[in-house]
């Protein structure tokens, strides 16, 4: 259970970083 925790937060720091690189370039 804590293994699909971690997958599922690792996805999340994945979109968020992605996310940010796509605001910095749009800046």
């Amino acid at each position: 259970m804590f293994h699909c925790v971690e997958e599922h937060v690792r996805r999340g720091i994945g979109v968020f970083t992605i996310t940010q690189l796509i605001i910095s370039a749009i800046n």
